[in-house]
């Protein structure tokens, strides 16, 4: 789990993204004191994300929140998914092949 701003909206409230045992991928939007916000479902379960081992949400785009996505995975290969939203995963780029 890790919290961040994928709905791009200036409230104060995070949304949180969650990687599931199953490689199942969920955003929940505006988590707070309220609980937890609006669900998105961004990645069904799948092999390829029970792989994660780390995942780091950042600022490290041209925008001003925290939507991009950086994963370390079980092979040492590390990726980012650039501008992430609630709704969808962004597009991966490469930073470190596989070990």
């Amino acid at each position: 789990m890790a919290g961040g701003d994928f709905d791009g909206s200036t409230n104060s409230d995070f949304d949180l993204f969650v990687s599931w045992s199953d490689g199942e991928l969920t955003i929940y939007e505006d988590v707070g004191a309220r609980g937890l916000g609006k669900e998105n479902q961004l990645k069904g379960p799948n092999g390829t994300w029970k792989h994660a081992r780390v995942i780091a949400p950042g600022e490290f785009g041209g925008n001003l929140w925290e939507d991009d996505v950086f994963v370390r995975w079980s092979d040492g290969e590390v990726s980012v998914y650039g501008n992430t939203r609630a709704d969808a995963l962004g597009r991966e780029y490469q930073l470190v092949p596989p070990g």
